[in-house]
């Protein structure tokens, strides 16, 4: 009988030891050593029943959630099963299991079982396994004594994939990681992280809180200086993305935001029909400023790009290539100040170009103070009816586009018109032209020009989803499908200043 039983008894042991010391497992596993808040959410996640952390952009969060995933299968061998979602599959395919399978891969000790793509089967009821959010279904039915469920890009994750995890968390030994940057304030990740009981712990990782980490030169793939300088500058420190992804917290979005960040992230990667080509340029006004050309397919967004310092001639040439790459129906051109220049070249070389001048009359001039803000409200209304898709191979490129388009406020004016501020700004304050620059939706003003010159091709929207009311400004919304149809039926077949 001491013979049959020893080895189960060494067996209990040694998983007793790696369920009480999880930050010594991944040293003595991996060779490797949690550094900062890693050690701190291995250590909650092993004390408490839900742990919820947001953190800042590259804080090793993914790496951390690996590690946790390995150790607790092997904390709890024979009888343990791990979940693991996030908001879209690739998310689910490419960072969280990409991590998963690195860690296998590496560890200094054979950890059995077999690993596929987005599964490691150690034995019938013994397991981890990633899954999608599109099919809330696929996330129950599952059981076993101890259960990890792992939510990654938790912000993203909508409520009815929480609900369904819920059923899932009944066994006595449940444990939650919900982890990723808090960019959406109205997600059930704050509303969960904000109202979490006794048996949950809280972590926030800051920029901060990792650079003290990298700041010596040491552990290169967390985030750098650098990149918190560049986005300071680019994005601005009170957009939405910097507070999120670099102080760590929610933003607090006015009840003035013209389209909330929560409407432009879930953007990313959607599949949206494609349609007819359309390229939108902004011009750049100063030296230091950035001539911009976004390319759209129906509602697709496929690229934005950015040139600094070039003349007008410069920004033309750019131009052509991009006609003569991509063969847009339409080209839409900033036409203000020195965009005139381009729009003129383009035309001398028998280019028709949509001169678009925000500062101009509105098509309906009963609704809207100038053309810049109808075409910013045509951009919105796409966002918040989830028309948008953002193709995301220049993730950096579509996270600047996100902070400009997150920037604009708009109000009404003494006739009850709408009126957009693309920069942001109350009416009491004006800009310097060198806090115009800075501040600039360089990107955003191409994208909202490619977008309302393709716009009248996608036809009137007919439908829209029933939304509890966002502020004082939701009964004009109800005039926006009578808005549509006089722009699709508007004659789309001249572009030219009578229209614009």
């Amino acid at each position: 009988m001491s013979v049959s039983t020893k080895p189960a008894n060494e067996a209990a042991e040694v998983a007793e030891r790696i369920r009480r010391d999880p930050v010594g497992f991944v040293r003595a596993t991996f060779d490797e050593t949690p550094v900062g808040k890693q050690a701190e959410i291995l250590e909650a996640l092993r004390d408490q029943r839900e742990v919820y952390v947001r953190s800042c952009h590259d804080s090793g969060k993914s790496w951390t959630a690996a590690r946790a995933v390995l150790w607790f299968l092997m904390a709890h061998p024979g009888d343990a099963i791990v979940l693991t979602t996030a908001p879209t599959w690739a998310q689910v395919e490419q960072i969280l299991w990409r991590e998963i399978g690195q860690a296998y891969a590496r560890a200094r000790v054979g950890l059995g079982g077999r690993l596929l793509t987005t599964r490691l089967d150690l034995g019938p009821k013994w397991f981890a396994i990633g899954l999608a959010t599109d099919q809330p279904t696929n996330l129950q039915g599952f059981h076993a004594s101890s259960i990890l469920v792992v939510i990654d890009e938790a912000d993203s994750v909508p409520g009815t994939i929480w609900t369904a995890l819920d059923s899932v968390m009944t066994s006595a030994n449940s444990k939650l990681l919900a982890i990723g940057n808090p960019l959406n304030p109205a997600s059930e990740f704050k509303r969960r992280h904000d109202s979490a009981g006794p048996l949950a712990t809280r972590i926030k990782i800051a920029a901060d809180d990792v650079l003290a980490l990298t700041d010596d030169g040491q552990h290169p793939y967390l985030l750098q200086r650098a990149w918190v300088e560049d986005k300071k500058l680019r994005w601005g420190e009170d957009s939405a993305l910097y507070v999120g992804k670099v102080l760590a917290e929610w933003p607090d979005q006015g009840s003035d935001t013209l389209i909330p960040i929560a409407w432009l992230e879930r953007a990313k990667g959607r599949a949206v029909p494609r349609g007819l080509r359309a390229l939108g340029v902004d011009v750049a006004r100063f030296g230091s400023a950035r001539s911009v050309r976004t390319l759209l397919e129906g509602n697709w967004f496929v690229f934005s790009r950015a040139a600094h310092g070039e003349d007008t001639m410069q920004t033309a040439g750019r131009v052509l290539a991009d006609i003569d790459a991509y063969a847009p129906v339409a080209t839409g051109v900033d036409d203000t100040g020195v965009g005139g220049a381009v729009t003129d070249r383009l035309r001398q070389l028998d280019h028709y170009v949509t001169p678009i001048n925000f500062g101009g009359a509105a098509l309906d001039q009963n609704r809207f103070v100038n053309r810049g803000s109808e075409i910013y409200w045509l951009t919105r209304q796409a966002f918040e009816m989830d028309l948008i898709g953002f193709s995301m191979t220049d993730p950096d490129a579509v996270d600047e586009l996100i902070a400009e388009l997150n920037r604009p406020t708009y109000d009404t004016d003494e006739r009850g018109r709408i009126r957009v501020n693309k920069y942001g700004l109350g009416r009491e304050r004006s800009l310097s032209d060198e806090e115009r620059v800075a501040r600039s939706p360089d990107r955003a003003d191409s994208f909202a020009i490619a977008y309302a010159v393709v716009r009248p091709s996608l036809g009137p929207i007919i439908e829209r989803p029933r939304r509890e009311p966002m502020n004082e400004f939701e009964a004009m919304l109800q005039r926006d499908a009578e808005f549509d149809s006089r722009v699709a039926a508007a004659d789309w077949g001249v572009y030219d200043e009578r229209i614009w």
